[in-house]
């Protein structure tokens, strides 16, 4: 596949190279569920940054802006934004003038990016539960059949508005009375005394097992002409990073969806990605896994699974040539040979090359020239780890910036910049960035790329190692 580049220098940033056998792989597999063939699970493995998530991304490009597939362009052309790689819905505002027109297909992605999420209680929401949101943009659409309304009602799927904003929510629970450390006191308390009081706990988890019924229920309900007096659509169903997988969504949701729709021959279409190593250490261990659920499901029926493993990327040359145009070949070869094939690493890689700091790389302090002696000698004994840049970026960062995610950190990977601008105010350790609070709330945006904001109130880390590093300075 041959990427075209726009005069823009950062466009390297969003290419998309040398996927085109996953690619082709994953729309033979849908074309063989849109012709009633039935249902497809399509496996990618592969480690972190090897373009696992980003390949299913194109494939959605590719079937939202195909004539045959979405007629009336029902589906926003793309998943994929520069602000967030991972995406694995469209945004809802995309949907805005869409609500008239006809649903195709189905699109619905879930996200584990937690490896104790398979370890969460019973009573605690899977990961299915967190993703609903995602189908708010679909609500006039979903709900026209018979039917399906009170499906979607039961499982929280219609009712998608907060009743109360989050920032009102913890302040009636008495979570900012003077400062973070005091909220997370009374968070403790009241967890404890939950715990003790058994009704609730019970309450709780008979609560998210219905949740997990419904969401079943609602599957079937678009898939299966049996149980639903509508008529039916195909599904894609997208699970990234499902070696994280919970065991609720899996006993609950997954397995029985895809028992029912291998034997009906439902139009579904599962797109998996996992890493190759945890995939292979599940299927040896006693819990129970999406692996060892796939084995079994699909044992005996060749023609529904299907494993590609994903490694090295080839054509990475043209993200560095774009990137750096004056580099020479060898130049070149030299920074290929550093990130082996990993796309995020490479990426990573030219974000450090490119800093401030590394101008002295190139000849005359020139990015747009070729390295210089010393540059060259730079990146040579340079030891490239995707955790140790990601955590040598975080470390460059300004006092002040790290001090303001410190406080960031302590909400989780996502977090409200409203609650976050109270808990600097209430305590004396983050006085000192008060001041300047949005000016190194963007920063940590642009230019370093720390955080990405979701809407103009929400934000989150760009990964795990980001907030980790956070969390040690809080």
């Amino acid at each position: 596949m041959v990427t075209r580049f726009s005069d823009s220098r950062n466009e390297w940033k969003d290419a998309f190279i040398g996927r085109e056998r996953e690619l082709a792989w994953l729309k033979q597999n849908w074309q063989e569920v849109f012709e009633d063939c039935g249902t497809r699970v399509c496996v990618l493995q592969g480690d972190s940054g090897f373009g696992k998530t980003r390949t299913v991304q194109k494939f959605y490009s590719w079937l939202s802006e195909s004539d045959i597939y979405d007629p009336n362009s029902y589906w926003p052309d793309n998943l994929f934004q520069s602000n967030n790689d991972l995406q694995v819905n469209p945004q809802f505002d995309d949907f805005v003038s869409s609500n008239s027109k006809e649903m195709p297909w189905l699109w619905w992605g879930v996200r584990w990016d937690d490896p104790n999420r398979r370890n969460i209680d019973a009573g605690d929401p899977c990961e299915f539960i967190n993703y609903t949101g995602a189908l708010a943009a679909h609500r006039e659409t979903i709900s026209a059949g018979v039917g399906v309304r009170n499906k979607l009602h039961n499982a929280g799927l219609i009712a998608l508005d907060i009743a109360t904003p989050f920032i009102e929510t913890l302040s009636g629970y008495g979570l900012l009375k003077s400062s973070i450390d005091g909220a997370l006191a009374i968070k403790d308390a009241i967890t404890e005394k939950v715990g003790k009081n058994s009704t609730i706990a019970e309450q709780q988890t008979k609560t998210e097992k219905q949740k997990r019924e419904d969401i079943l229920n609602f599957f079937l309900s678009m898939l299966d002409h049996s149980v639903s007096s509508h008529s039916t659509i195909p599904m894609i169903l997208f699970l990234d990073d499902a070696h994280w997988m919970d065991e609720a969504s899996i006993k609950e949701i997954v397995e029985p969806l895809l028992s029912t729709s291998i034997a009906k021959k439902l139009r579904l279409m599962m797109i998996i990605t996992s890493w190759e190593k945890e995939w292979y250490s599940q299927l040896d261990a006693e819990k129970i896994s999406f692996p060892e659920v796939y084995e079994r499901v699909t044992s005996n029926k060749a023609y529904v699974g299907s494993i590609k493993n994903i490694g090295r990327v080839e054509g990475l040359d043209q993200i560095v040539h774009h990137a750096y145009p004056g580099l020479s070949k060898s130049q070149g070869l030299r920074i290929l040979n550093k990130c082996d094939g990993n796309v995020l690493l490479l990426h990573e890689i030219l974000l450090w090359i490119g800093t401030e700091n590394n101008r002295y790389f190139f000849d005359g302090k020139n990015q747009k020239s070729h390295l210089s002696p010393v540059g060259e000698k730079e990146i040579e004994y340079a030891q490239f780890d995707l955790e140790q840049l990601q955590n040598k970026r975080f470390s460059e960062l300004t006092y002040e910036i790290k001090l303001l995610l410190s406080a960031a950190s302590i909400q989780g990977m996502g977090f409200c910049s409203e609650l976050l601008y109270k808990t600097i105010n209430h305590n004396t350790k983050w006085f000192d960035v008060a001041t300047e609070y949005e000016s190194h709330l963007f920063q940590s945006i642009r230019p370093h790329s720390v955080i990405y904001s979701k809407d103009n109130e929400y934000f989150e880390f760009k990964n795990k190692v980001y907030h980790r590093a956070a969390r040690a300075t809080a």
